[in-house]
């Protein structure tokens, strides 16, 4: 398996929609955009994502973003089906404000009962794992939350930089692990409802301006992570949701 890190720099916005909303916005983007083919997709032109975050006791990355931190960084692991066998990934994703940087690297090995094992043990060294390995020993992290949803994928093939997707059907595990038991605590996030991520570089196209202002959508600092950590009640407050 592939060990090579990759980086990749773009800025994101987050909205959130109804059902409703969802429908009427595919059927206008068919005309700029199509299913992403670089994508294995299910019937309904989804794929399933898996993430694993990774926290301290005192839940700083969490509280940097409800705290609106521009500056902020997480580490996660990451794997598109919800089985073993399947390829996982560290990542590293970090935010400038508006801009958005993230490294990802292959494990060569991953034991779901050891999850801090098999990041430190990698044999092929790289930028993020060295990252991950200063951050585990200065800040003590542990895999807190597990969260899943199925991802609708669309790009241009004449904007190849510019990428929409569709998060639904979420829901989260407070897990440690990447594959936890049938018998862990799941719930449902936002139920019914789309998270709308739009991914760019540079500048967004006119027509995507001209769909955002005839279905009156608006840019908001939407978080599945803290939506996940409130769920459960992890960090142990009410804060406002975001």
């Amino acid at each position: 398996m592939a060990t090579n890190a990759a980086q990749f720099c773009r800025y994101e916005l987050k909205f959130f929609l109804t059902a409703e909303q969802h429908t009427a916005l595919v059927n206008d983007l068919r005309a700029f955009l199509q299913p992403d083919p670089s994508a294995i997709l299910d019937r309904d032109g989804r794929y399933f994502v898996r993430s694993l975050y990774f926290d301290d006791a005192n839940f700083n990355a969490y509280h940097d973003k409800i705290d609106g931190v521009n500056i902020r960084h997480i580490f996660r692991l990451r794997t598109y089906a919800p089985d073993a066998a399947s390829t996982v990934f560290l990542e590293l994703k970090a935010r400038h404000h508006l801009r958005v940087d993230k490294w990802r690297q292959a494990l060569s090995r991953y034991d779901d009962n050891n999850t801090i094992a098999s990041v430190l043990a990698e044999p092929v060294a790289s930028d993020i794992q060295r990252r991950f390995i200063a951050a585990y020993r200065r800040q003590h992290l542990s895999a807190l939350t597990l969260i899943d949803y199925w991802r609708q994928p669309w790009h241009s093939p004449a904007l190849p930089a510019f990428r929409i997707t569709f998060d639904s059907e979420l829901a989260a595990v407070a897990s440690p692990t990447l594959f936890p038991t049938s018998a862990a605590r799941r719930r449902s996030l936002l139920r019914g409802c789309t998270i709308m991520e739009v991914k760019y570089q540079r500048s967004l196209p006119d027509w995507f301006q001209m769909l955002r202002r005839a279905h009156r959508l608006s840019a908001r600092p939407l978080s599945k992570l803290c939506h996940a950590v409130q769920a459960f009640n992890l960090a142990n407050e009410n804060e406002p949701l975001s």
